[in-house]
């Protein structure tokens, strides 16, 4: 009786942190799922092929040095074959930390670029210096732009309003984003950058989980 009861005690306990495991897992998963699912926008600035079957939406600052190190370590504007190996699309969206008409003003001038010229070159230069963006030199540089290119022109002065960029901002907050960049894979979040390896290994480790994804790669 006293055996029987011994082993009633160790089941309940082994059922116990069972339990505990499979709750735990749980909550890591559900905690790192977003609630408010991200969509593509025709602002947003893309980087790789249209075609690619996975997409990577990526929360970015380029005052943050983290986000510095991403967009450097993967030349977001030139031929990088990484992403096309992978089958992957990166989507961009900035953020505007400060909420200041200059920052505003700045990232729609990248937009306005993306959509109707080549962003590389201002990109590279925030890249190189982001506070040049409160100088009058920049402002400048937009009037140039300006002068040059009557579609972006017209795209900079009809989105005065920076609609987009303060739906990025919202889409951030409403799903308790706190850090940049913020990589949104399969609707989970991943937060953070350190280098490009140890990206791209955490990057395929969740692409895996994808079967599509998995079995496209295991027929080739």
């Amino acid at each position: 009786m006293k055996k029987k009861r011994i082993l009633l005690i160790i089941v309940f306990c082994l059922i116990a942190i069972a339990a505990t495991i499979v709750l735990f897992n749980f909550n890591s998963k559900s905690k790192n799922n977003i609630e408010f699912p991200i969509s593509h926008n025709e602002a947003d600035i893309i980087v790789g092929e249209n075609s690619s079957s996975n997409t990577i939406f990526v929360f970015f600052n380029y005052n943050c040095k983290y986000c510095q190190r991403f967009l450097n370590d993967f030349k977001l504007f030139s031929n990088d074959s990484t992403l096309k190996d992978l089958d992957v699309k990166i989507i961009l969206k900035p953020l505007a930390m400060s909420q200041s008409q200059s920052e505003y003003h700045a990232l729609q001038t990248l937009i306005g670029l993306y959509l109707y010229g080549n962003p590389s070159k201002v990109h590279d230069l925030f890249l190189h210096n982001y506070n040049i963006i409160y100088r009058k030199e920049f402002f400048g540089l937009t009037d140039v732009f300006i002068n040059d290119n009557p579609s972006f022109a017209e795209f900079l002065l009809n989105n005065e309003d920076y609609i987009y960029l303060k739906t990025n901002l919202l889409q951030f907050n409403m799903n308790k984003l706190d850090v940049t960049p913020t990589f949104i894979i399969n609707n989970r979040k991943f937060k953070g950058y350190k280098n490009k390896k140890s990206f791209l290994k955490r990057l395929i480790k969740e692409l895996n989980k994808n079967t599509s994804y998995y079995e496209q790669k295991t027929n080739h």
